[in-house]
């Protein structure tokens, strides 16, 4: 996709936020409902039919940009919040409209099923006109259980009695949530019970919450320079924003086919410039990101741990879409982690040489890289109790790989060399054409990754050659019906076709687990592997690996070049 079309995209989604309706557009009355939050106070407003963001902001007299989107940046819809800064030019002309500075703050509460407006009213030492000031959503909407409901701070909880029966209009009884009828599954998988400690009811029946926190660099959208020099030079100007495009586009792809089979999605998207503990805890709690059903979390090491600390705190589940450290589900029964441990890629690979290869000998060429070592001790460990007679080969003596094979009448090498380092064309270029030079036709080449996406310019002969398997989670695979579709529906989308697991990668855990929870609610974390939904890419099987530690996805694909082409030879499971 060029930079221009990019541009368009992030452009089309900037405006969106602050551009005015040209057709019903409610008139905006501000709201002296105050909240405190890390020591800065907001006015609150409910959004009416018709009104953006650009014209609540202006009707507090200020700029869109300081608005806070407490829910979808996308798509503000009716009982949405806006957050306004109290400042010298918003009490003004709050003061102005309303005749106070600002009313009284509120907290919020968790609504039990079976609670009414009267009955919680009675419970916070307020009226049921005053609950329905703060929330004028239970008028359209009425009371939810599992809905966050305001109640003014000032208020003191009433001493109710155990069996005391609360008198009175029975008003928007809290509806117990309704099981969501989705399409006959595809697939089964065993359900496997997890030991999580505390695990929360859905946010609501009507919608499933979602969170992204990834890199979106929004703030140098102004940086961006769509000059002819620019476009061509492409190396000459690095834009950022760029860099995790195809995520957020699979991303959507995937909300826009739960959509189409009933299920609501509401995105709150939070870019994440930098990844420092102060600023994750900012974000989290700014962008109240603890009112989510589940958090899509694309970042480093350091900036996703901070979220997972806080996350658990407050019982919501963290999906880390990319890594494949074990370290990060370790002690946190609330992170996920959807790419498979090196340990759970050594076994398949083991199996797999096992199974196909019973005489083989094993040959792994690393160069002692930090990158490498947790594959490196993934496969020591494991092949101290496999029967395969094994070799540990240092790139560095490579000149003597082509004599050392020759010694083994059925060799079989894992490349787990340059790990982490992608498209180092070189290092494949020169293994493959020392694999070859032995014409040797029992000759197997394994990776623990994916020669084709990350060499574009890869000899694919001499991968036939050398008989290469792939063991890799999320290859997308042409000759995939599902598979071929989503990259039809991605192309009319973009324009492009997607590069790498990104696009599938996101597409996958967003309808995975917003299924998943639409179906379920809460059951889900308790019994893992649910029915998945037609058109998700790549076999989903959790695990929750410890008692006290996350949820990992254990499924790897093995891959292997036949007539040119990457088949898929077995699941792993």
């Amino acid at each position: 996709m060029t930079k221009s079309k990019h541009l368009f995209r992030w452009l089309t989604l900037t405006l969106a936020l602050c551009a005015g309706s040209a057709f019903a557009q409610n008139t905006v009355v501000p709201s002296g409902v105050t909240q405190t939050l890390n020591g800065k106070k907001y006015y609150i407003h409910v959004v009416e039919p018709g009104q953006t963001v650009y014209a609540i902001a202006r009707a507090y007299g200020l700029h869109y940009s300081q608005a806070v989107i407490k829910t979808d940046l996308h798509h503000l819809t009716a009982g949405d919040t806006v957050w306004l800064p109290v400042n010298e030019k918003s009490s003004a002309v709050v003061k102005q409209t309303t005749g106070h500075v600002e009313a009284a703050s509120f907290k919020e509460i968790v609504v039990e099923q079976g609670q009414t407006l009267f009955g919680l009213a009675r419970i916070h030492n307020t009226t049921v006109a005053k609950l329905e000031e703060l929330n004028p959503e239970v008028k359209t909407s009425g009371l939810k259980a599992g809905q966050r409901l305001r109640v003014p701070t000032s208020a003191q909880p009433a001493v109710v009695r155990p069996n005391e029966k609360q008198q009175g209009q029975y008003r928007y009884q809290a509806e117990k949530p309704k099981p969501a009828v989705a399409p006959a599954p595809t697939s089964t998988a065993t359900a496997s019970e997890t030991t999580i400690p505390a695990i929360r009811d859905r946010i609501s029946r009507d919608k499933v919450y979602i969170t992204i926190m990834m890199p979106l660099h929004l703030d140098q959208m102004d940086e961006i320079s769509t000059t002819k020099f620019d476009l061509d030079q492409r190396g000459k100007r690095d834009y950022r924003q760029f860099e995790f495009i195809q995520f957020y586009e699979g991303l959507l792809l995937g909300v826009e086919q739960l959509e189409a089979m009933g299920c609501s999605v509401r995105l709150n998207v939070v870019d994440v410039p930098v990844e420092h503990d102060d600023t994750i805890a900012h974000l989290y709690s700014s962008h109240q990101v603890a009112q989510s059903d589940l958090v899509i979390a694309l970042l480093q090491r350091k900036g996703f741990d901070a979220l997972a600390r806080l996350a658990k705190q407050d019982h919501v589940f963290v999906v880390n879409p990319l890594a494949t450290r074990h370290e990060l589900i370790n002690g946190n029964p609330y992170a996920v982690k959807y790419m498979p441990s090196d340990n759970g890629v050594a076994n398949v690979l083991l199996r797999s040489i096992a199974n196909e290869y019973p005489d083989a000998h094993l040959y792994i060429i690393h160069s002692g890289g930090k990158e490498e070592q947790a594959m490196k001790t993934a496969l020591e460990q494991q092949l101290q109790n496999a029967k395969i007679p094994y070799t540990f080969f240092d790139w560095s003596q490579n000149a003597k790989l082509a004599t050392t094979l020759k010694a083994s009448a059925t060799p079989v090498v894992v490349s787990i060399y340059d790990r982490g380092r992608d498209k180092n064309r070189i290092y494949a270029t020169q293994l493959l054409n020392r694999l070859s030079s032995l014409k040797n036709e029992r000759l197997v080449l394994y990776t623990p990754g994916n020669f084709i996406t990350e060499i574009p310019d890869v000899d694919f002969q001499q991968l036939q050659r050398v008989d290469y398997h792939m063991i890799y989670p999320a290859f997308l695979d042409y000759d995939n019906s599902i598979h071929r579709k989503f990259v039809d529906s991605f192309n009319e989308h973009y324009k492009t076709e997607p590069v790498g697991p990104y696009a599938g990668v996101a597409h996958d855990i967003v309808l995975y687990f917003a299924y998943g929870i639409n179906s379920a609610g809460s059951e889900f974390w308790k019994r893992l592997n649910t029915p998945s939904p037609d058109g998700v890419l790549f076999p989903i099987q959790l695990k929750q690996t410890a008692a006290d530690s996350g949820i990992e996805n254990q499924q790897v694909d093995l891959y292997r070049m036949n007539n040119l082409r990457l088949q898929r030879v077995g699941n792993g499971r």
